[in-house]
């Protein structure tokens, strides 16, 4: 994180303002989404939770994945449009460890959704949503959406949270 992001960030703190990370550049080089989410934790203390992931870093960065809608916008050639599509099959065991920490740390940001995860070891889309908006407007999570603004790659998605879950 640099030092203009952390004093933001300390204003936010100061004043209990809710916020969500979009990382960006994710078709740069050294781009890692993991590295800058474990960057992250240790820079805030803050629960974080993956919400829209890459598919590939760095030269390999093909699109992204919107956990929550379980959905991919694809960059089918450079220069073009992302495109919606399924979640590729070779990325479901990266989908499910997302999808698994998402829930995880959607629930702390409503008791009873945590109750509810404690009790049944999982949550529905629609109680992960309810509990990203609560845990949003109580400063308890911040969500993490990733993309390449430059291609307008993540960009749907985004908006998408912002129409979905932002207070």
């Amino acid at each position: 994180a640099q030092i203009e992001t952390m004093k933001l960030w300390r204003r936010l703190d100061a004043r209990n303002i809710p916020r969500f990370i979009f990382v960006n550049k994710m078709d740069k080089e050294r781009a890692s989404f993991s590295g800058a989410m474990e960057d992250l934790k240790k820079k805030f203390a803050k629960t974080f939770v993956p919400v829209v992931v890459p598919i590939g870093d760095a030269k390999n960065f093909k699109g992204v994945i919107d956990l929550l809608n379980d959905k991919a916008y694809m960059i089918p050639a450079a220069g073009s449009k992302e495109t919606a599509a399924a979640v590729p099959a070779d990325m479901a065991d990266v989908v499910a460890q997302y999808k698994e920490a998402m829930i995880e740390a959607a629930a702390e940001g409503d008791d009873e959704i945590m109750e509810k995860y404690l009790n049944d070891g999982t949550l529905s889309m629609e109680d992960v949503k309810k509990a990203l908006i609560a845990g949003l407007k109580g400063n308890k999570i911040v969500p993490v959406l990733s993309g390449a603004a430059a291609l307008c790659s993540g960009v749907e998605a985004l908006i998408d949270f912002i129409t979905e879950i932002s207070p």
